[in-house]
Order: C-alpha cells, then structure tokens, then sequence
C-alpha cells in the first residue's frame, strides 16, 4: 500500500513535461474529462479565498521540502510531508477525483480481494503546468529508478502522456500523466488515462454529454457550487457485484439506497451560508432533498457561528444516522467478521456498563452545524469544525469520556510488548475537559458543553470554537474499567 501511495505521489508531483497537445474545443469543463460510466466523482472548485488560504502553505511546503532535503525527515514522515506538498499544486486550481473502475476477485470463500482500480485526477490547470513538472522532477528521484520503473512515452492521435510502470506495484499499479488541453491528468490504473482521453474527445460519452447529469447539476446548483460529488450506484451494484454477489447490493440497501440509481450533490455558498441540496435517481423519477437550506436556519443556531466562518446547518436525526453507517459496514464484511464485530461491541457495552444508542446517540442533534472556524492551516480539504446539539450533557459527557478512555487502554494494550514502538496512538484528556488524539502530533479533538458536542482538527481549533459556544465542564475520570 505504501508504494501505490508513493507512485500516486510522484504522478501528482514529478514529470517530465510533454508538450500539450492542440485544443479541439474551447472552454471545457471538468464533466467533459470523465466518463458518464464513472463510479465517484469529487469535484472541488476552490473560493478566491481559498485558493488565497492554499498559496498561504507554499511556506509551509517550503520548510518541508528543506527538512527532506537535509534529511531531517524519514519513511512514513517523508511520505506524509510530499502529500502535504501536494496541496498548493492542486489546490488552487479547480480539479475533480474520479473512481473510473473497481472490480474484486475472490481468492477463497468469503474472502476479497481488489484486482482492478482505475483512478484519475483531472487539474484545470488551464496551461500552467510547471508547478507540476517541478514537483514531478523532485519526487521522480526519491521514490523510483531506472532499476524498478519504466517510463514511457505514449501517444493517442494527437495527445501525448507518459506512463510510469514501477515493478514493485501490484499489477493494476500503472500511472499515467500529462496535459490534456487546459487540463492535467493524473491517473493510476491500467487503461485510465486512455478512459479519459476517449471521454474528453468525444470517443465514448462524457458526464457532460449525460442528459441527467447535467440536469441534476444545474437544479442542485452545480454552477455556482464550490464541492459536488456524484455516485453511481448501478455502476457499483455491477461492476462490483460480478464477484461479491448479494454484498454490495446489501450495503446500499443499509445505506437506504436500494432504489437510488444515482445521486449528484452541490454545495454552493449564498453569502457565508452553505446550501447542500441533493438529487437521487429512482425509479419513480428525481427526487430533491435540501440537507442544508440557509432559508430555514434557526437564528438560535446561527447564533454560535463565529462571525465570517463559512457554516451550513444540518436537520439530522444522528442516532439513524450513524445506526445507518455501522449496519452498512457490518452488510460489507463476511459473516464470520460481522458476527465477531456485533460480539465485540456488545462485550465492550458490558465491560464500561453503557448503552451506547441509549447513553449518546439518543441525545445527539437534531440540529448539527458545520463551519470551517478556525481555518486549517493547510486548508485540508474537508477538515472542518462540528457542532452537534445535544440535550443531555451529563449522559453525553459520560459517554464519551467512558468511550475515549477505552480507546487510550486499547492502544495502551497493543503497545505492551512492543520494544521501543515508533509511534504510540493515544487519546488525552486536558484538565478543561478537552479530548484529543495524538499519534506523534496532536490531533482531531473533542468537547462536550452544555449545548453541544464540538469536534475540530486540534485542541486550539475546539478551544478558540468554545468561545463563541461555552467552555466544556472538566469531567473526573470515567468510573469504568478502562479508566482505573
């Protein structure tokens, strides 16, 4: 896994640059990049000020980049520093993720494994491609050579790509990049970047040639939307049901998609508000669902937003939904797994004498915020900040310091043992009642007010939100076994 994360980078970061090849159409768009067969599409298209927030951690890269070269870094935490790297080449430019493709094979009984993926990554760099081709070149030396990896040079009519082969990755490990007019195109998967290519010229038909796709996206506000994301789910139920019969299919069910066919979803902005508004294809026709309407924000909810943030407001019945999620992840494993899982759970209810669906979920919304108060420092992608009304503190708190005192004793077990473990996960508790994970840097971290739960990125992310809400009340331990 390590070294398709690592061709991945040095398909997002170094190439040598190729000659963009002559527009045949003017003014494309990101749909016209991929194929209407696709399985998930991601599309960002970041603010002014956004791409402002993501020019801002060139600095930041730029302290990287230095410590790699002087050595500072090593392994996982080279790694981690090239993907942070990667952020001010993307980030600035709208650019849309694509699942072309994912089939599995069944070794044994029960038993999956992946056989083919097919992933592109589509910049609308619209020619500015150097940033590109520098961080290609720099990555190209770190993590291949000419003793494992072939690159080659690959023509389609006019359109010129290269392709990196590294023998060390699993057989579906091919990367391809290159400029495709205004776009560049990184992909990994054998034939992806050829899927592309015949989307874009019109060879095969493209979410731009799809009558509903686009339908979808100008009623849920798609032109004027930052995020959207599409999901096939008749591409899912075929291509991976070939082989993992009757299990997806009872993942979507559990999901309550059994009769969605496909679904496109937009966040758009209206002032510092967010409207995330949904469309489904079901058999009876399209079906709107508005999961965040500024028109209908409650004025007490709106009331703890920092003042500027970016926010949306979610009516969500939370204990449904994270039932949803864990049925769902249940229906995709064996019954063998599922079955120790349910086990599992319950064992540890019994072992910390609670009742996770009556002690937490019960009491958690029906009104969940989300704003990106304070920003990342990175602009990461999707790390935001969450507040989730509950109505019974006491009962919440106590959960979730039983819950995350558990977890810190788990990792706590699994480090006994070991000689000198690299890194050891845990999960801290301030005296002001701030939960936090560190696993070598301080992470994701969790609050419990009388209103609220606040979960955000860091621990000065959730304090500096507690401000505008109310200080947590520091908690003693958690009279469990975990926490004796």
């Amino acid at each position: 896994m390590t070294t398709v994360w690592r061709l991945g980078i040095v398909a997002c970061l170094i190439a040598r640059p190729s000659p963009a090849a002559p527009a045949t159409k003017p003014a494309a768009s990101l749909q016209s990049a991929i194929p209407t067969d696709a399985m998930l599409v991601y599309f960002n298209r970041p603010s002014a000020a956004a791409r402002q927030r993501v020019e801002s951690t060139g600095r930041v890269t730029s302290v990287l980049t230095a410590a790699g070269a002087l050595g500072v870094l090593s392994g996982q935490g080279q790694l981690m520093a090239d993907i942070v790297s990667c952020f001010p080449v993307v980030g600035t430019h709208d650019f849309a993720v694509a699942l072309l493709d994912i089939t599995a094979f069944q070794p044994k009984p029960e038993t999956y494994r992946l056989d083919q993926l097919k992933l592109a990554l589509i910049i609308h760099s619209k020619g500015e491609n150097d940033a590109i081709t520098t961080h290609l070149r720099r990555m190209l030396s770190r993590y291949t050579n000419n003793s494992v990896a072939i690159l080659e040079d690959v023509s389609i009519g006019s359109d010129k790509f290269q392709r990196l082969v590294d023998s060390r990755a699993a057989q579906w490990g091919v990367i391809g990049f290159g400029p495709l007019d205004e776009f560049y195109v990184v992909t990994l998967g054998r034939e992806a970047h050829e899927k592309v290519i015949a989307a874009y010229r019109g060879e095969t038909r493209s979410l731009a040639q799809d009558a509903w796709f686009m339908s979808a996206h100008r009623q849920t506000g798609g032109p004027d939307a930052n995020i959207e994301w599409f999901v096939n789910f008749e591409q899912f139920r075929s291509r991976l049901g070939e082989v993992m019969k009757g299990r997806p299919e009872a993942v979507i069910q559990e999901l309550g998609f059994a009769q969605v066919q496909r679904t496109l979803w937009a966040a758009r902005p209206m002032g510092a508000a967010r409207a995330w508004f949904g469309m489904y294809l079901e058999p009876k026709g399209d079906r709107l669902v508005k999961l965040s309407d500024p028109a209908t924000f409650p004025p007490e909810r709106k009331a703890v937003i920092p003042p500027g943030a970016t926010h949306a407001i979610m009516h969500l019945d939370v204990a449904r939904f994270a039932t949803t999620i864990g049925r769902a992840y249940l229906a995709g494993r064996s019954p063998k797994n599922a079955q120790a899982l349910r086990q599992g759970y319950q064992e540890l209810q019994q072992k910390l004498g609670l009742d996770v669906s009556a002690d937490l979920l019960a009491h958690l919304g029906p009104h969940v915020i989300i704003h990106d108060y304070p920003p990342h420092p990175l602009n990461v992608p999707l790390l935001r900040s969450f507040l989730i009304e509950i109505d019974d503190p006491q009962r919440v708190r106590a959960a979730v310091d039983a819950l995350l005192a558990e977890w810190d004793a788990h990792f706590v077990r699994q480090a006994q043992g070991v000689e000198n473990p690299l890194i050891l996960p845990r999960v801290l508790r301030d005296p002001d009642g701030i939960w936090y994970l560190q696993v070598g840097i301080v992470g994701p971290a969790v609050a419990v007010t009388d209103r609220y739960a606040v979960a955000s990125w860091s621990p000065a992310a959730v304090r500096a939100i507690l401000k505008f809400v109310a200080p947590p009340t520091p908690s003693r331990p958690a009279s469990h076994p975990a926490a004796r």
